[in-house]
């Protein structure tokens, strides 16, 4: 099943027949900047790409060295006897480790010293009022609540759909109001309003679904959101999700919910969860 906010190499959503108002030119314009302007910033105050890569190659080198040692040490084999019979391992998994704290520390103190500088505060300031007149511009209440939606990025290859990415879905803080008909879920782009009667049913996924960009304010590992058991790996995060799906016209979609947002998603939407089915 499609996801409804599936999106192209061009940004467009062809699987989103609910849509009903877009953002305009001039607003989409200052969102352009506004991006801009955080690409920049991130540039400056981050590490250089070929420093990341080399930060976590020795990652894993070091990682590699320390559990091979490790390993033949519990199957019996003495420290000093490891060591003897290759000295140059130890040699390069100590450099790859201490190569690798170091970088994760310059690392750490850029995100540091960007978070404190005033470009960051004026760019926060930026982001807050280009957010609060785009949702204006759509037409979003003030008191309408915000809500993580995963979303699939994706491109063509050899008219095939694929991943755009190894990770595929990003997480999107977007806003989500009702009225008597209809749920309205908007993104700083676009409002789509889908009618009650074309949403058919909530259904837990028993996979979790990999997702990069973590957009709340508090951390995944904070108490508010540790009971949900999201998990990190090496290229993002991965969570149980709701899928709410939808159809219309023939025409059938989903909207992909991670599993910390299903409360504020029963506050709108009275349909009963259906559980995982497990796949014989």
């Amino acid at each position: 099943m499609k996801n409804a906010f599936s999106f192209d190499a061009e940004g467009r959503q062809p699987y989103n027949n609910f849509i009903i108002k877009e953002s305009d030119a001039e607003v989409v314009a200052k969102q352009d900047a506004t991006l801009k302007a955080i690409c920049a910033f991130e540039k400056k105050y981050s590490l250089p790409t070929y420093l990341k890569v080399i930060m976590y190659i020795c990652a894993f080198v070091a990682a590699m060295v320390i559990l091979g040692v490790l390993d033949a040490v519990i199957d019996g084999l003495p420290f000093a006897e490891a060591y003897g019979n290759a000295p140059w391992l130890f040699y390069v998994g100590g450099a790859c480790f201490v190569v690798f704290v170091v970088l994760l520390c310059i690392s750490r103190y850029l995100d540091f010293k960007g978070s404190k500088s005033p470009e960051f505060q004026r760019l926060t300031q930026e982001v807050n009022e280009v957010t609060a007149e785009s949702y204006a511009r759509l037409g979003v209440p003030d008191d309408a609540r915000s809500i993580s939606v995963l979303a699939y990025h994706f491109k063509i290859k050899r008219g095939k759909e694929k991943p755009a990415a190894y990770v595929s879905h990003a997480m999107q803080e977007m806003k989500i109001y009702s009225d008597g008909d209809s749920l309205y879920i908007a993104s700083l782009h676009c409002l789509t309003a889908i009618p009650f009667a074309d949403i058919r049913t909530i259904v837990e996924n028993k996979k979790r679904t990999a997702f990069i960009q973590w957009t709340k304010d508090k951390s995944y590992r904070s108490p508010e959101y540790k009971r949900y058991k999201v998990r990190a790996f090496q290229y993002g995060l991965a969570t149980k999700t709701y899928s709410v799906r939808i159809a219309s016209d023939g025409a059938e979609a989903e909207i992909l919910i991670p599993n910390f947002e299903i409360e504020i998603l029963k506050t709108f939407v009275s349909l009963p969860i259906q559980p995982a089915v497990e796949k014989k």
